[in-house]
Order: structure tokens, then C-alpha cells, then sequence
């Protein structure tokens, strides 16, 4: 007896189409399990939330490498750190604000602007960025500016310490910007990052060890340093693949792929991490060129906070020196810190600093003492703008002496 093989046909599809329907009732009873569990433990599934994690991951991922190397966020990112000649490393996007400002400061128009130069570390690129309006409106309303337009050119960078900030303001200057008001504010980096340095072997005054060390170590010639450099590469590469995949449909709105991935990527940014660190504890066994290290400096707190509050106090003199001989207003900043007697040793370098910081004053330096106006209780950049603006008077009385 033959088999219809039509009838055949359709029991075969009828098989499929109900395995089919089981895989579908299983997945459907596993997410919904999933959603159950993940709102039972107080984290209930967020679509929006998931996929914005996983960009963040991917864009940390591509920020993320050792001092000196190079990002996969591509070489025209502004924020991409670089190898400067003068002062240790500089940005693209801070070339590019000092190439505008050369060319305002040498245009047809240069007497229609009033230049504020900002120098410093973290603390200044903050201010710069965010808290120096007050200071830019009580500019515009000074009657002396009347037809000039205040310009804020922002050449603080992150994890400068002094001699840097004097070298950046030579280099700006000698580039053909000629400011009107140069304004340094200095905070806790002038004494951690000197710290940083002199306990790791380099001398307090260097630049920053983990901005300097691993850019000129050579680590084509430490194949112990290329082997982790590796490992790391090979750990971010994974984190952005698996980062990338989670925001696919599948991950993003189904809670149990989600989560599985979510699980994955968090344990390979540990790895990242965990090998990121090892790439700078490789560089810093290393790195004992003296290009890296510079003269030999006693690797103790005391000596090492000397040195920093020294560094600090004539890079402050000599910058107020160039303003005052090219008739230029110079204010110095020093953000509020801890007063005499404290306990850690950036506590007790601070408390060196605003010792320094009246010993400026006495050479006829203006500055702000951060402290007093905490105490006062008034915005620093309030103060800061009063300052200036009673600077620009003593520079003009300077000048109508001469």
C-alpha cells in the first residue's frame, strides 16, 4: 500500500509549525519569567535604560586607554590627548582655540576684542568651561570696554601643575595672542599630582608621570609593556563588540537576551579594567629613563611638598612678572583649602600653598584666596570678577605713571 505523499507533506509541516510553537511558548514563558524575576529583585526591564547603557559602555570603552595611547574615538576628537613640545601633551581642540585666537589677536579687528587668557589645571579647565560668566558680564558692563567684546580663550588643561602653566603662557604668548587680563587658579592638583610623581620615582616639578611616563618610555623596546598593551587592546576590542550587539533589537527589548548580554559586558569591562591596570603598573616598573624620572629627588612626603609649594610659588611670580612688564592685568587664584595643620599630606601642601599665597601678595601680585571667600560666604567667581576688574585700574594707573 503506497502513502499519499501530499498527506505526508502536510503531517511534516504540521509537525514543524507545532515546534515551532513550542519554541515560541518556551521563549515567551522564559522572558516572562525573566521580567518576573528582574521586578521582583527591584529592577524591573527598561528598554530605553538598556540600550542608553550600552552606548555609554561602548563610548567609555573608546575613551578609555593608558597615559599616551591613543583612543578609538579617532584622531579628530577634540579631547584627544597629544605629545606638545613645550608642555608635556596638549589637545586638539586647544590648538585649535589658539589658532583662532592668533588670528583674531593679528586680524583687522584685533582692537575690538578684550582678551582673557585662563591658565591652570583641572580646577581652571572647570571654571573656564562653566563658572566663568559673572566674570565675562562684568566685562561687558565696564564702561572702559565700551565697543570691545570680552573673549574667554580657555588654556587650562587637565593635570597641569606649575612650570607648566609658565610655559603655556610664554608659548601663548610667543604664538601672538597679547592679552588683556591672564587669570591662573590653582586647586589640590599643584600638590597630588607633584605627590603622584615624586612617590613613583619622578621629580615633583616634572609634568604629570601618568600624562609623561608612558609617551616617551618607549614601549616598542619593553616587550613586557607591548605584550599588556596588547592584552588591554584585545579586552576594550570585546567590550565594544559585545557593547555594539547590545543595542541590536533582540538585547534591547527582550529582557532575558538583555540581561544575559547586560551580565557579559559587565564582566568585560572588569577585564578591561583589570587589564588597563596592568599596562600602567607595567609602565610605571618600566619607565626609569631620565627623560621619565629627571634629576634625582628624595622620594619622602616633606621634601616632595617643598618642592611642589616652591614650583608653585615662582611659577606664580614669574607669570605675574610677564604680565606686569608687557602691561597685561594678572590675577592668581587658589581655590578654598584646608588651613594650616592639616592632616594628609595634600592637606598640609595646601596649607603651604596659602602661605605662599600671601607671600605673592606681598610682592604685588593680586590674588583671591579661595579660603577667605568660602568663609565669607561668596561666590568665588564674584570675587574673582571684583579682583579683576580693581586690577585693570592698577594697570592703568601703572601705565599712566610711565
Amino acid at each position: 500500500m503506497s502513502s499519499d505523499p501530499a498527506l505526508g507533506a502536510r503531517r511534516i509541516r504540521r509537525r514543524f509549525a507545532w515546534l515551532a510553537l513550542a519554541v515560541v511558548g518556551a521563549l515567551a514563558l522564559v522572558e516572562v519569567g525573566t521580567r518576573v524575576r528582574l521586578a521582583v529583585d527591584g529592577r524591573a526591564w527598561d528598554a530605553d535604560a538598556a540600550r542608553a547603557h550600552a552606548e555609554q559602555a561602548l563610548a567609555e570603552s573608546r575613551a578609555r586607554a593608558p597615559a599616551g595611547v591613543a583612543t578609538s574615538a579617532g584622531a579628530g576628537d577634540p579631547a584627544r590627548s597629544v605629545l606638545h613640545p613645550y608642555f608635556a601633551r596638549d589637545t586638539l581642540a586647544h590648538r585649535e582655540a589658539l589658532r583662532r585666537a592668533v588670528e583674531l589677536d593679528t586680524g583687522g579687528d584685533a582692537a575690538s576684542g578684550f582678551d582673557v587668557v585662563v591658565l591652570g589645571g583641572t580646577e581652571a579647565a572647570r571654571f573656564a568651561a562653566s563658572d566663568a560668566q559673572a566674570l565675562l558680564e562684568r566685562l561687558r558692563a565696564d564702561p572702559r570696554l565700551a565697543g570691545r567684546t570680552p573673549r574667554l580663550w580657555n588654556e587650562a588643561r587637565d593635570e597641569f601643575k606649575q612650570p607648566q602653566q609658565v610655559s603655556v603662557l610664554a608659548y601663548v604668548l610667543a604664538s601672538g595672542v597679547e592679552p588683556e587680563l591672564v587669570i591662573s587658579l590653582d586647586g589640590p592638583g599643584e600638590i597630588a599630582l607633584a605627590l603622584d610623581n615624586g612617590r613613583a620615582g619622578s621629580h615633583p616639578v616634572y609634568p604629570a608621570r601618568d600624562l609623561w611616563a608612558s609617551r616617551v618610555g618607549r614601549p616598542i623596546d619593553d616587550p613586557e609593556r607591548l605584550a599588556a598593551l596588547l592584552a588591554w587592546r584585545r579586552a576594550e576590542l570585546q567590550v565594544e563588540r559585545t557593547a555594539r550587539r547590545q543595542t541590536g533589537f533582540f538585547a534591547v527589548h527582550s529582557a532575558f537576551v538583555g540581561s544575559l548580554g547586560a551580565a557579559k559586558l559587565a564582566d568585560e569591562i572588569e577585564l578591561a579594567r583589570a587589564a588597563l591596570a596592568n599596562v600602567d603598573a607595567v609602565a610605571a616598573r618600566s619607565s626609569g629613563d631620565f627623560v621619565v624620572t629627571g634629576p634625582k629627588h628624595p622620594a619622602v612626603d616633606d621634601a616632595i611638598l617643598r618642592t611642589a609649594a616652591r614650583a608653585w610659588f615662582e611659577g606664580a611670580l614669574t607669570n605675574a612678572g610677564i604680565c606686569r612688564e608687557r602691561g597685561t592685568a594678572y590675577v592668581h587664584v587658589l581655590l578654598a583649602t584646608p588651613g594650616e595643620g592639616g592632616v594628609t599630606p595634600v592637606e598640609r601642601g595646601l596649607g603651604m600653598l596659602r602661605s605662599a599665597l600671601g607671600r605673592l601678595a606681598t610682592h604685588g601680585v593680586a590674588v583671591v584666596d579661595g579660603d577667605r571667600a568660602q568663609r565669607d560666604g561668596r561666590a568665588l567667581s564674584e570675587v574673582l570678577a571684583e579682583r579683576c576688574v580693581a586690577e585693570l585700574d592698577a594697570v592703568a594707573a601703572r601705565a599712566a605713571r610711565r
